[in-house]
């Protein structure tokens, strides 16, 4: 249902009313489970929202923040925000590299999760915050709280 309200208000030049149909069908699809994908709608309101001028996109990040504090999301900085399940994949994988090796290099994290390098240095500055890992001039080690 609100699909066909998101296609028709796009079609017809209704960019506020599209945007706002984002957003609840975003929220719908983060409480039903499908944290990717609801992020995915909301982050295309926020972007219709930012074309068309209007400040309702701060109402969404507040919404977002809400999402946060119940744990249905995480932000990462220069990323945006993710999903707890993808997050902790990632997370696994890193730790599962420090088994077999002594330091993860930024060519190595890319290989490891098939990010580009613009999208790695952001998860490897996260991933140092939290102290998963350690920098160490071009390497990480393995951080106390892997």
């Amino acid at each position: 249902m609100l699909e066909r309200a998101i296609t028709t208000a796009r079609d017809q030049g209704f960019r506020h009313i599209e945007a706002q149909a984002s957003v609840e069908l975003g929220l719908v699809q983060v409480a039903t489970g499908r944290v990717e994908q609801g992020l995915a709608t909301v982050h295309r309101a926020v972007d219709t929202y930012r074309a068309t001028g209007s400040a309702h996109w701060i109402e969404v990040a507040a919404l977002l923040r809400v999402l946060e504090g119940r744990g249905e999301i995480v932000q990462v900085d220069k990323v945006g925000w993710v999903a707890p399940a993808a997050v902790d994949d990632l997370c696994a994988r890193v730790r599962a590299w420090f088994d077999r090796h002594e330091t993860l290099s930024t060519g190595e994290f890319k290989d490891l999760t098939q990010l580009t390098r613009r999208a790695a240095i952001p998860w490897l500055e996260w991933l140092d915050a939290r102290r998963i890992t350690l920098r160490q001039g071009d390497h990480r080690v393995a951080g106390p709280d892997r």
